[in-house]
């Protein structure tokens, strides 16, 4: 099959709230994946359109979660490079209050020895 459309970009983890409240305050939290470029791919797979994903994951298991997710959905994860330069960034979604949410992302580099 053809591929009809490609994305790239960033995919993190995404743990989010399953209640309202403040982090300090929230229980549990939902893992799930979250990315605009992998979120059109998905949409479009969903409307029946050929669709490929191409990004850079870290080698790592939340990596291999992500890419895991998004095949999932029927996305071509083909083109999809493993790295040990960084670990997968993840981010956390509070639910505050019905009409109100905080986003906090963690992104870290590790540092090669000299």
């Amino acid at each position: 099959m053809q591929t009809e459309m490609v994305t790239f970009g960033e995919t993190m983890v995404l743990f989010e709230a399953e209640t309202e409240g403040r982090f300090s305050y929230v229980p549990r939290f939902l893992k799930k994946i979250g990315g605009a470029e992998s979120n059109v791919a998905i949409a479009l797979t969903k409307l029946g359109h050929s669709t490929l994903w191409m990004s850079k994951v870290s080698d790592d298991e939340m990596g291999e979660y992500v890419v895991r997710e998004i095949r999932a959905e029927g996305v071509q994860t083909k083109h999809v490079k493993k790295t040990n330069e960084a670990p997968t960034a993840l981010y956390i979604k509070e639910r505050r209050r019905e009409d109100e949410t905080a986003v906090y992302y963690y992104r870290m580099v590790r540092r090669q020895a000299h």
